[in-house]
Parts: structure tokens; C-alpha cells; sequence
């Protein structure tokens, strides 16, 4: 199957932010919870020894994903105290203040940027290794191309992570696991929301919009070979050093999707 540029509601401006927060917090929950994540520390690690960087700029964070655990992941298996930045274009700040309380309490130190980031031109300030956790898809090519583009004319070390493919795997995944994890996972949410329930039990929209844009992200998704070929496309990417796989998730046929850069010495 060929890549589709299909339509994800949470990307659009109108989509309403309180439902986009409850659907950003369903999958910072899956993620954290279900460590679906597990191969990032290791290569992230590895990126950060390789480029010298010391902290992390977090890309397109929404509801900040399984960064704590992967920052405690980073200190307690690799030896690295790396502080995290969280930035977005729609800065969901109730989630962004949760994580950093969750990271405090695991020994950890998560910030944000309040003001929208667009990860096609990220601020100069913002340095550090670049981290995209579950968005890189929403980019089509051209856009996709001026991130990675971006990260090269900034010199900037860069580490994408993707859950979302194009294997049969996948959309039964999404077509079976959402409606049924989501109405089961949602009293655990934190804070509490009457009208989380709401929109979750009473009109199933969370779950219907959940489950749209996860058959939408797994018909956007990149390949390896995909993921190269934007690579291609950007001047000056052989000043770099690009690695990409994919490698076991947490969950038993979970994979994770990764595209890693490092500029060379110069």
C-alpha cells in the first residue's frame, strides 16, 4: 500500500482544542502506561552521546507522549540526567504542566514552551537534540522535508519515533483496540473532567475521532525507505549521519518506526 495523505481532524484549527486535549491525553497515557515506546532510550542515548548534546527539544509534543518515562529511562539505564523541552503549534498546557509534575516526582526535569512552535522553523533558542514522537506523519512530503531541512541548516540533531504503519497489524490495532481500550482507560485520566465522560460515554466523539485519525495516521505513515528518500531531498543531509529501522514496541506487535540524524564532526 502507498502512502496516503489522508485527513486527520486534530490537525485542523477548528477541530475543537478540548476535544484535541482529550484525545492527546488517551495517547500520552497509552504510551507512558503500555511503554510502547522502548527502543527510544537506547537510540536516544546513543544520538545524544554521538551529537553532545545535553538536553532534548521535544517537537509537535501534544499530550507530551512517553517522554518522562523516557527521560527516566535515559537516567536509570543509560546514566543521562537530560532535561526536556516540550513545544507545540497548539500548546496543550494543562498536559504540559501534568508531565512536568510527573517527571519532578520520577526525578526528572520537563519544561515547555507556552508560545506556538511550528517544527518547520524552529526557534534558534530551542537547542538540542530534536525529538518527534507520533506526529511526523501528519506532515506531507513537502512539509516533512522542511523539518528535516531545518534541523540540517541548524546543525541540529534530530530523532523521530513513529507507531503508525501501513501494516494490516496496525489498522486492526486502531479499528479494535481504540473503541475498546479508550472507554476502559478513560476513568484513569487525570484530572478528572465531567465532560471527558461526556464526550467519551454519552457521545462517543473521543473515541469516533480516536479512531479516525489512527487509521489516518497508520495510511500517512513513512517507511524506512520513504523516510530516506525525503532525506535525499534535503541540502547538505550528507554532512550528516542518518540511521533508520524498526524495531519492537513495548506490546507484543507494537513496532516503532525511528529516522535518526547526527551531524559529523566538523
Amino acid at each position: 500500500m502507498t502512502r496516503i495523505q489522508a485527513i486527520e481532524l486534530e490537525d485542523y484549527a477548528w477541530f475543537p482544542g478540548q476535544w484535541r486535549n482529550f484525545m492527546t491525553d488517551f495517547y500520552h497515557y497509552q504510551m507512558k502506561t503500555f511503554d510502547l515506546y522502548r527502543p527510544a532510550a537506547g537510540l536516544l542515548a546513543n544520538a545524544l552521546q554521538r551529537s553532545g548534546q545535553t538536553r532534548i527539544v521535544d517537537l509537535c509534543s501534544g499530550g507530551s507522549g512517553p517522554l518522562a518515562l523516557v527521560q527516566q529511562q535515559l537516567r536509570e539505564q543509560h546514566g543521562l540526567n537530560v532535561p526536556v523541552q516540550l513545544t507545540d503549534k497548539y500548546p496543550n498546557l494543562p498536559a504540559f504542566a501534568k508531565i512536568a509534575d510527573e517527571a519532578r516526582a520520577l526525578g526528572g526535569e520537563i519544561s515547555h514552551a507556552t508560545a506556538s512552535v511550528d517544527a518547520t522553523a524552529v526557534p534558534a533558542e530551542l537547542t538540542g537534540l530534536r525529538t518527534m514522537f507520533s506526529c511526523f506523519h501528519h506532515f506531507p512530503p513537502p512539509l516533512a522535508t522542511r523539518i528535516l531541512a531545518d534541523c540540517v541548516e541548524k546543525r541540529a540533531p534530530l530523532a523521530i519515533f513513529e507507531l503508525s504503519n501501513r501494516s494490516l497489524a496496525a489498522f486492526l490495532q486502531v479499528l479494535l483496540g481504540g473503541p475498546l481500550s479508550i472507554p476502559l482507560l478513560t476513568p484513569f485520566f487525570k484530572p478528572f473532567s465531567w465532560a471527558r465522560l461526556f464526550w467519551t460515554y454519552v457521545i462517543p466523539v473521543i473515541p469516533f475521532c480516536a479512531v479516525w485519525d489512527g487509521v489516518a495516521s497508520n495510511l500517512r505513515a513513512y517507511a524506512p525507505d520513504e523516510l530516506m528518500a525525503l532525506v535525499g531531498q534535503v541540502p547538505g543531509q550528507e554532512t550528516y549521519d542518518w540511521q533508520t529501522g524498526i524495531a519492537p514496541g513495548g506490546v507484543a506487535g507494537v513496532r516503532v518506526t525511528y529516522l535518526i540524524g547526527v551531524p559529523r564532526a566538523v
